[in-house]
This record gives C-alpha cells, sequence and structure tokens, in this order.
C-alpha cells in the first residue's frame, strides 16, 4: 500500500514539474466574439467543414482548430483573417504579470447606445425589437480574470445595465399567464438610450462568471456563460443562445477527428404555488430542481466533412439524485414522464467545395416506439442551410440562406417540457422577483416555418457589415400554450402552422460594426431594421392587424 501510495505521488509531481511555465490556455472565448464567424470563413475558403460547433471553445481548442489550417491554401483576404486570428489567439498573456505562475486581467469597457422606433403603439414590448434586451450593451462593464499555472482560469465580469422588467410593468402583470410578468416600460419610447435610472438597473448580473481548468485536448468549466450547439444562423434545437445566460458544469475533450462533451445546465424551479395561486414571483425556497442533462459526439472523419449525435434529458425533481448524472446513461431509458423529458438531435455539415458549406439539423422531442400509446402527438424539427465565402476586393463575402420548420408541440408537453425560467429582480415591483420564460432551444419553439437570406462582407481591418431577410409563419401554438394534460394537444396531427389563425413576419436588416485599426479600442455599430407582421385567418381567409416598424440602434464603446 505504501508503495502503491509512492507511484502516485511521484506522478502527480511529474505533471505537475511539467506543465510549469507553460502558457495558460483554459481561458474561454465569450459566443459574441468575433473569433467565431471568422474562423467559420477561413475553414470554408480553406474547403473544411465549419470549425466545431459545439461553443464557445477554450483558447486551447481554438488554437488547435486554427493549426489545421494550411494558411499557403487560403486566398488573399482569408489569409489577411488568418493572421489576425493568429494574433489574437496566440496571445494569451493578461494585462499584469505577478509572478511566473499567476497573472491578473482587469479591464472596463464603456458603451453609448441610441434606441429609435417609428411605431410605440404596436411595438410595445421588449419582445417586439430585433436588437432587445440580450442584444443591448450595458452603459459599463468591469470585468476580472486571473490565470494561475497553465491549467486554471476563473473570469467574472460586472455590468451596469438596464433591466429586462421594470416595475411599472406591475399593470401587464397575468398570474397565470406562462411569461407572467411582460416586459414593455423601458422599451416602449420612440426614443431611448442605455443610460437609466438606479431603480431599472439590472441585478442579476455578472452574466459571465466561472472557473476553468484543462490541459491539452480537454476542459472543465463551471459557472455562468453561454452556450451553443449547430450551425445555425437563426438557433439550434437543444443548446442555442436565445437564453440570458446558463449555469452549468461542462466538460469537454476535444481532438482532431473527434470531440466529447457533457453538459450540466441549471435552471430555477418556478413550479406553481397551489397556496398562493399563482406563479412565486417573491424570495422562496425552492421545493425543487430542473436540470438539462446533456451529452453530444462530435465526430470530423474527414476534413470536409462533419457531424454529431446529442441525446438529453430535462429533469425536474424535488432534489438531485446522483443516480440520474450518469453522462455514459441513454437519458431516454430513465423512463419517469414525471420526472423526464427527452429529445434527441444530429447535424451535419459538409463542404463539397472550396467555400460551398451545407449543413442541417433534426430534433426528435416525441415519437411513438414500437408499443407505446399514441397520446404524445409527434415532435420533430428540421433545418438545411447552405453558406457560400468567396473573396470580395480586400475582404470576403458569406453568403447563407436557412429554412426551418417545427412541429406544433416541439418542447411542449403535459408533463415536463423545455421551457425554463431564468429569474430576474425587479425594485419598487410587488412581484420583485419574476422570471423571464424561454424555450430550452429554438427561440420561436415548434409550429414554426422560418426562412433567413444573409449576406455578410468581412474585411479585417474594416469591420463586418451585413443584410438580412427573415420570414416566419407561426401557429397557434406558442410559448403560452399551457399543456395540462393531453386532451390539451388540440392540435395534434397538425403540420405546422397549425390552428386557424396564422402570424406572418418579415424582417429585413442591415448592421455593421467598424474597426478602426488605429484607434483599438473604440468601438463602433449600428443596425436598422424594418419589421412587417400580419395575421391569416384560415377560416375566413383574410389577412388582418398589419403592422409594421422601423428599428434604429447606434452603438460607440470605449475599452480601457
Amino acid at each position: 500500500m505504501k508503495s502503491h501510495r509512492t507511484h502516485i505521488l511521484t506522478m502527480i509531481l511529474f505533471l505537475v514539474t511539467v506543465t510549469i511555465g507553460a502558457e495558460n490556455l483554459q481561458n474561454i472565448i465569450p459566443l459574441g466574439s468575433s473569433v467565431y464567424g471568422d474562423l467559420d470563413i477561413v475553414y470554408l475558403d480553406a474547403g473544411y467543414h465549419l470549425p466545431s460547433t459545439s461553443r464557445p471553445w477554450s483558447y486551447g481548442e481554438a488554437q488547435q482548430l486554427l493549426d489545421r489550417v494550411d494558411r499557403s491554401s487560403l486566398s488573399t483576404p482569408a489569409a489577411v483573417l488568418y493572421d489576425t486570428l493568429y494574433e489574437e489567439l496566440f496571445t494569451t498573456d493578461l494585462r499584469f504579470s505577478l509572478d511566473d505562475d499567476y497573472q491578473l486581467g482587469v479591464g472596463m469597457i464603456l458603451s453609448g447606445e441610441a434606441y429609435y422606433h417609428t411605431n410605440e403603439d404596436d411595438f410595445d414590448l421588449e419582445g417586439d425589437w430585433i436588437y432587445g434586451y440580450a442584444q443591448r450593451s450595458p452603459l459599463m462593464r468591469l470585468s476580472l480574470d486571473i490565470a494561475m499555472h497553465d491549467w486554471f482560469y476563473t473570469y467574472c465580469d460586472l455590468a451596469y445595465q438596464k433591466n429586462r422588467f421594470a416595475s411599472e410593468d406591475d399593470d401587464l402583470y397575468d398570474p397565470e399567464a406562462v411569461q407572467p410578468m411582460v416586459s414593455s416600460f423601458l422599451y416602449k419610447d420612440t426614443f431611448s438610450t442605455n443610460y437609466f435610472s438606479m431603480k431599472h438597473v439590472d441585478f442579476e448580473t455578472p452574466y459571465r462568471a466561472f472557473v476553468s481548468a484543462g490541459s491539452d485536448g480537454w476542459n472543465l468549466q463551471f459557472g455562468r456563460d453561454l452556450y451553443s450547439w449547430g450551425p445555425g444562423n437563426t438557433g439550434n434545437f437543444v443548446i442555442s443562445d436565445n437564453l440570458d445566460f446558463y449555469d452549468a458544469f461542462r466538460f469537454v475533450s476535444y481532438h482532431e477527428h473527434f470531440k466529447y462533451e457533457i453538459l450540466y445546465a441549471f435552471f430555477d424551479y418556478a413550479a406553481w404555488d397551489d397556496e398562493a395561486d399563482e406563479y412565486p414571483t417573491n424570495e422562496h425556497a425552492s421545493n425543487g430542481v430542473e436540470m438539462m442533462l446533456a451529452h453530444r459526439l462530435e465526430f470530423s472523419p474527414l476534413h470536409w466533412l462533419s457531424f454529431a449525435i446529442s441525446e438529453n434529458v430535462m429533469y425536474e425533481h424535488s432534489f438531485i439524485d446522483l443516480r440520474y448524472l450518469n453522462p455514459a446513461y441513454i437519458f431516454h431509458n430513465l423512463n419517469n414522464r414525471d420526472m423526464f423529458n427527452a429529445i434527441a438531435y444530429a447535424e451535419v455539415n459538409m463542404t463539397p467545395l472550396p467555400g460551398l458549406n451545407i449543413y442541417g439539423q433534426f430534433v426528435i422531442d416525441q415519437a411513438r416506439a414500437p408499443l407505446e400509446g399514441n397520446s404524445q402527438p409527434g415532435a420533430f424539427g428540421y433545418m438545411l442551410g447552405g453558406t457560400y465565402v468567396n473573396p470580395a476586393g480586400a475582404g470576403l463575402l458569406r453568403t447563407n440562406l436557412e429554412l426551418v420548420y417545427t412541429d406544433p408541440y416541439l418542447y411542449q408537453r403535459d408533463g415536463v417540457d423545455f421551457k425554463v425560467d431564468q429569474r430576474h429582480f425587479i425594485i419598487d415591483s410587488e412581484h420583485y422577483i419574476s422570471q423571464y420564460v424561454a424555450f430550452m432551444g429554438y427561440s420561436t419553439g415548434g409550429d414554426t416555418i422560418a426562412a433567413e437570406l444573409s449576406s455578410e462582407y468581412r474585411e479585417a481591418g474594416l469591420g463586418t457589415f451585413s443584410v438580412t431577410v427573415q420570414t416566419g409563419l407561426h401557429g397557434e401554438v406558442t410559448l403560452d400554450t399551457v399543456i395540462g394534460s393531453t386532451d390539451d394537444f388540440t392540435n395534434a396531427g397538425d403540420r405546422a402552422p397549425s390552428g386557424d389563425v396564422i402570424t406572418q413576419d418579415l424582417v429585413i436588416s442591415t448592421a455593421g460594426q467598424l474597426e478602426l485599426p488605429s484607434f483599438e479600442r473604440l468601438g463602433l455599430w449600428y443596425e436598422i431594421d424594418w419589421l412587417l407582421r400580419r395575421t391569416y385567418t384560415r377560416s375566413t381567409e383574410l389577412y388582418s392587424d398589419l403592422e409594421q416598424d422601423l428599428q434604429c440602434v447606434l452603438g460607440v464603446s470605449v475599452s480601457l
């Protein structure tokens, strides 16, 4: 026994010794970084499939992905973009080096944004904005990160920003609605900015706060961040960035031809309060847990082909039972509809010709197995898209077409569903802790047919400029649909869009981010969105409720 312990101690000392002095690559690149779009372009220009669509990446993984590309095979604009990426990804030192093993980073970003729209009567909710709460910049963001040795990293930021909800929204509160608190007051005015009264400050900050550890080929992250699985432009079917944040545990092992991932995400448990006859809105001890247990396998057998499969389950219970956290188990076989709802997912992307990528996603929320009853309607989702990248002058033009179909009852069940709650604290409100409710996956949920055509020009040193056209048809099954029992599946068997009243929308957008190499700490951006929506009633074959809005955003930031 003593000899055995000696061998273990020797191995640990050896591992520690060989890693001292190496660079720390466990920093996690935020989803909003331009690194992802730029590396996508470089990969397609080289004739490769998309770089790993399980994101965000650590610096270690991003370096490995960039190293796979032969710079000499790239077009001239893509080679310039490659150099920009190389400089960013291989510059890993933080602002202050305390000694050989510790580094400290401190940062501040001051931002100013102005918002203008022309129809405050019909577009008076936060959800009516294309550039809404999740996209808007805080007035000030402070960040602190620490790198220790070469294997441990921690990050936290504090944002002074406008809240999603306000006490003035109390009049719109509906205790029986899936989304009880409605966000309107801070978003309805014709003109507004990201400057606000202290009573409207967002107390849920920080939205990024985590610890990260790892070494060559693997990373473990625990804390709060945003995640995304899939190549979709308009969203993804299981793990998507439509939520405000994820509180999660994540393990990733990444290699040239294979990537394995475990993700356990934790959400507020906001079950109906029978005593109060409403959803809980004030401080209370949670009477349960809600978790998303997900695991994913990604394969890259050829340089032009990649595919991934994932099997996942939403778990609700009064406590965490460790038996169910086995990441190697088949979650679908847990077989308890009062506690679980399984969802399976597959994706593929291929680049048959340099610059041309074709991708698809498929999700199964409910399918009838042999000998299984048909009380639950089938629930599937499909996505098909194509991207073409080609040099255009000193930059590159990326054109994308994406088509999406989701069955009416995707994410909807009479037991555990895929709607998640994220709390927000509201000063001076009688409902001062209220929930933001969203689908876990594609933002509009089921009962949707959508299409998007976009074109983006990217030039290193100049910026990114885009034009997008998006349209959609939405049936009567929405986030507000309540499924109390199987009798509530009233549109079962219907194809999307289901029901008598169909909502149609059209969005035409242009956006840009300007880069100023002479003023690297200065950021400038804009977005202009024109929205048109109407309803169509099948029974009368008439259109009604035609509404439109022009929305404009202008922003500037300074990094200190």
